[in-house]
């Protein structure tokens, strides 16, 4: 997650976050939708913090960012020889997560078993770990979230209606930041707060220029996506964030006044991806180790990036972790 706070201003936000605030209160799983990079996890922690397990844990997993044979070990831990690799007894998410909540984002990878069995966690309140013969209880808050709409796969066969029921009692879902325009001024210039901290420059706010561009650009990517580029752009600014600081990471054919040329949403987050990393190896002078810092990923992330997108560099240049 970017933080743990969640800025706003616009109505349609007001609203989310009373609403939000108020099924906290109760012991329902909520189901959170929305594109990529909204602040579904954000949305989850404030559920969590206004809820009466707030002084419990929050615990957080990525069915998507992990591959189909790790999901159930990492959701239902394992006994020690329950595998080849499995050394000694490993306690689950789910486990790990008794007394508080546990959120599942991207709950539409789960692959149709683990569906049953989480199924089973939610209505029993109980599981086996892999490998294992003991019944072990647990009282868990469940929250999930999902880019794709469940409902739509259920009707495919792929997610279990009865679990989507479960996981549904209360929906709430995130407009995408292009519909909220009144959030992204104060967005970028939190954000700009932050990032400032973070990388000890002394960039004080945005050109009336920059701000103009900020509210024009349709942010496929969302608020992530403004994340990433107030940052990069702080990177390049001087006293304050000018239109050309933007301009050298941000695609300005994305506008209300011109269509992009692709509607894919992956395609213009990608394009936009590739901008920022291009301009930040350049920065750095190809350092991968100061790159991967200044853009919030890991040096792996960071080389399979380059990778996909075939971005070559030097390789004359040094690219020493000092």
């Amino acid at each position: 997650a970017l933080d743990e706070k969640i800025v706003y201003e616009s109505d349609i936000m007001k609203k989310l976050v009373d609403d939000a605030v108020k099924i906290a209160k109760t012991n329902y799983t909520v189901l959170i939708t929305g594109e990529t990079g909204v602040g579904k996890e954000i949305l989850a922690n404030i559920i969590h913090k206004n809820s009466n397990r707030k002084d419990k844990v929050f615990v957080v997993i990525d069915c998507g960012a992990l591959p189909e044979t790790l999901i159930e070990s990492e959701l239902f831990g394992y006994e020690k020889g329950a595998f080849t690799d499995a050394a000694r007894k490993t306690l689950g998410k789910i486990e790990l997560a008794d007394g508080g909540t546990l959120f599942l984002d991207e709950v539409s990878n789960l692959p149709l078993n683990l569906q049953t069995k989480l199924l089973s966690v939610i209505e029993r309140k109980n599981f086996y770990r892999v490998g294992g013969t003991s019944l072990i209880e647990v009282d868990i808050r469940f929250i999930t979230a999902s880019n794709l709409s469940l409902e739509e796969l259920e009707k495919k066969d792929k997610f279990r209606k009865d679990l989507y029921y479960r996981l549904n009692e209360y929906q709430i879902a995130i407009p995408p930041l292009r519909e909220r325009t009144d959030d992204i001024i104060p967005l970028a210039r939190y954000f700009l707060q932050k990032t400032g901290s973070e990388l000890g420059n002394h960039v004080k706010g945005l050109s009336k220029e920059a701000e103009r561009l900020l509210l024009n650009y349709q942010w496929t990517g969302n608020v992530r996506e403004l994340y990433n580029v107030i940052k990069t752009a702080s990177f390049f600014a001087k006293d304050i964030i000018e239109l050309k600081d933007l301009q050298k990471v941000l695609s300005t054919g994305l506008n209300n006044h011109q269509e992009p040329e692709s509607f894919s949403l992956n395609q213009n987050i990608e394009n936009t991806e590739k901008k920022i990393i291009k301009s930040v190896l350049q920065k750095t002078g190809y350092n991968k180790y100061k790159s991967a810092e200044l853009l919030g990923i890991s040096r792996k992330t960071l080389y399979d990036k380059l990778k996909k997108y075939s971005l070559a560099v030097q390789k004359e240049i040094d690219f020493s972790l000092k």
